[in-house]
This record gives structure tokens, sequence and C-alpha cells, in this order.
């Protein structure tokens, strides 16, 4: 008699590893395709620069305007040409406001509720996460998030939903369809005094639920092994931190009607990441876009 096979364990709605205020908690992705999603820890292309409008990494395109002087991004600049957990560096040219940024080559997310291919979706969760270090907060600009494909990337979107800086004490949470701004709302100046400065690495991301409303992620670190600044206690065990990573909220649900009601944009959208300066840089360590199938 043959032996049966063995019946695997079973958790339909996934398995997170993130802490209940992380940015990533209701993320669960045991089964590879419960999510379209696309995530990268920028170890790879690590010996050429990119060059304008064109892929030197399997997934992302370079962009750069023409004032760069030729200076695009490269891989792991930090410590002497290598960066600790993979890094790509921005270095904007010298003409003011010179803009470097990456793209995905293909527009491949839309937001829910949203038509593709016939299918509609009206209720999914989208994610999206990225950790930066901006050298000069006060010199550089920029824009990162899920946002419309463009072949010149500027800060202003028309579509997407994206956190966007200017200067160290303004940052904002946005939306975009059809280049009408659904909502914005501003990350708390507290926060920024905490986390936003020269030269020190910030995690932001955003989540929206499947009722449409969405949160801003803003901190260090929301993701690792590291407790958040939130933990208190000898050797930061005795106490578990608050949701505080959880900075913004759009709308709010009411006896299960939408209150603020909003129209996502029906675009393809792509993960990018934009800066603006003036020879300024930046630094990415990594990024992460998913949206629920």
């Amino acid at each position: 008699m043959a032996s049966p096979s063995q019946v695997p364990v079973r958790y339909p709605s996934g398995v997170s590893t993130d802490q209940p205020w992380g940015p990533l908690a209701n993320f669960g992705l045991p089964n590879p395709f419960m999510y379209h999603v696309v995530y990268d820890d920028f170890d790879g292309a690590s010996t050429a620069a990119g060059v304008a409008g064109q892929a030197f990494d399997p997934l992302w395109t370079v962009y750069t305007t023409a004032a760069s002087g030729g200076t695009t991004v490269n891989s792991n600049a930090l410590a002497g040409g290598n960066g600790e957990g993979g890094q790509w560096l921005f270095t904007t040219g010298a003409a003011g406001g010179d803009i470097q940024s990456i793209e995905l080559a293909k527009a491949s997310f839309i937001l829910p509720p949203a038509v593709s291919t016939g299918l509609a979706f009206a209720s999914k969760k989208v994610f999206f996460l990225a950790r930066i270090n901006v050298t000069n907060v006060t010199n550089m600009s920029w824009t990162i998030g899920l946002v419309n494909q463009s072949a010149t990337p500027t800060l202003a979107i028309t579509d997407g939903i994206a956190l966007q800086a200017t200067g160290p004490a303004t940052m904002n949470l946005v939306a975009y369809s059809a280049s009408t701004l659904q909502w914005t709302v501003a990350i708390p100046p507290a926060v920024l005094a905490l986390y936003y400065a020269n030269a020190t690495w910030i995690d932001i991301g955003f989540a929206m639920d499947r009722q449409q409303n969405v949160y801003a992620q803003v901190g260090f670190p929301l993701v690792g092994w590291l407790p958040a600044s939130a933990w208190t206690g000898v050797n930061n065990v005795n106490a578990q931190p608050v949701p505080k990573a959880n900075v913004a909220a759009f709308q709010g649900i009411y006896n299960g009607t939408i209150v603020t009601p909003w129209t996502p944009s029906t675009a393809l959208l792509t993960p990018a990441v934009i800066f603006a300066g003036n020879a300024q840089t930046a630094y990415l360590d990594f990024l992460l876009a998913a949206k629920e199938r």
C-alpha cells in the first residue's frame, strides 16, 4: 500500500513576520502568487553606472536629466565602493533641480478597485516600502512610491500614491488620479524631527487596506531585528511599542461605509524613486511594492 501524501498546514490568509506596528504587518506571502510583488535589496549592477533611459539591472531603468553631466545612478558607493546590505547611489548634476531616478521597465501595478484585462478587483491590499539616506535633506527633494511611468520623470506625478519631501520639515503622502490631486496628508513635523536628518537612514512607505484607507509609514527602523525607537525598558526587552509607525491615515469607515471616498487612479503604475537637487547625493537600500491578487 502506497504511503499517503502528507497534508500541509494551511494559512490561506498568509503569514506575516512583521511586528503588528510594522509597515508590512498585514502582508502575508507563503504562496508566491498570492501577491504581485517586486522587491530588490540592490546588490546587483555594482560595476557600471546607469545610462539615461537604459536598463543596467534586470528590473530597473535609469532616468537622468541632460544637465547631469554624465553622473547617474551607481551601486554600492559607500565605504570605498561597497555598501552594507546593498545600496544604490543617486548623484544629481550641477544644474538646479537635476533629477536622478529609477523605475521598472514596465508599469505593472493598478490600484484597486480597477479593471485589468477584464478582471475587476474591488478590494485588494497594496504595500510599498523603501529605505533611503539623503546626504543633505535641505537641498534634496524627492518623490517615492507607486506612480505613473514616464521617460522624463519629474517630482510632479499624474497618477498613483507616493511620499514626497521638500526640505527637512515637509513630507507628504499624496494620491493623484489623471493629474487630479485626490488628497494629501502631511507627515507630522515631530516625526520628521526624530528621523529625517542629513546622512541618516529612514524607512518610508504606505499601506492601502481593502477599504481604501491609506496609511503612511515613516520612521527607523521599521524593519529588521532592531527594536523600534518606541521600544523601552531595560535592554529594550521589557515593553512592547505601540503603533507609532502609522503616522497618517487618510479616510475612515463607519458602519461599513467609506466616509470620505476618493478615486484611485486606474493607470498602470510603476515603483519609482525620483531625486532632485543641485549636485546632491542620496542612497537607496531596498524597495518593495506589492498588491494582493
